[in-house]
């Protein structure tokens, strides 16, 4: 059995803007994932709300638990031993009180990918795969949103060439997540259940190409 986990924030946690609650497990991504490829492969869900790759939130209790790249080390020692470590962060890095860009965000994501490096979390003590993801891009915030991220969110777009750039310089593997599914309409940040089993099928793909069937 393949073991793969997926590190990420309320994208892989699965929240619905229209409750503010959770996707059942076989609505989000991740578990049509593990549906999808059956039981040769264990899928880990390790998503939470408001996770950036390397930044403090003063506004989140236990603020510390949403550092990305500080929590990963854990997390891979916990879980080891991994086949594949699945990075898609990056999107909470825009909140506007942190007035990070597109580039930041890529290199929160290499500092992430530097602890999967160095973990010998992989089999026999060696090193996973790593899957980099640029995020979907978010549309206008609404609401809520709005106050946490602002109104301008110019410049995001650009993660994916960053993201890829980065991806290449670490030799690991990208997927564009924005090239496939966009965030729904409701909060303008979170998808609906239509992109979640759209983004399970797109990782479904590239997961086979990189581990094998």
């Amino acid at each position: 059995m393949k073991h793969i986990l997926c590190y990420g924030d309320s994208l892989t946690w699965g929240y619905d803007a229209e409750t503010s609650a959770r996707f059942p497990y076989d609505k989000r991504w991740t578990g049509i994932l593990q549906k999808e490829l059956g039981h040769a492969y264990r899928i880990i869900e390790e998503g939470l709300n408001g996770r950036t790759t390397v930044f403090n939130d003063a506004f989140t209790p236990n603020q510390a638990y949403g550092v990305g790249a500080d929590v990963l080390p854990m997390i891979l020692s916990s879980h080891a031993p991994l086949d594949l470590v699945i990075i898609m962060l990056g999107t909470n890095d825009f909140q506007a009180h942190r007035h990070a860009d597109a580039k930041t965000a890529a290199r929160g994501c290499g500092s992430c990918i530097n602890q999967v490096f160095g973990s010998n979390a992989g089999r026999d003590n060696g090193m996973p795969k790593v899957l980099l993801v640029a995020p979907p891009v978010p549309e206008k915030p609404v609401g809520f949103m709005e106050v946490a991220f602002g109104d301008d969110l110019s410049g995001i777009e650009k993660m994916a060439h960053y993201y890829e750039v980065t991806a290449e310089f670490y030799g690991v593997g990208f997927m564009n997540a924005a090239k496939e599914v966009k965030t729904n309409g409701v909060d303008g940040i979170h998808l609906n259940e239509k992109d979640n089993a759209l983004l399970a099928q797109c990782f479904a793909e590239k997961i086979r190409v990189m581990l094998g069937s």
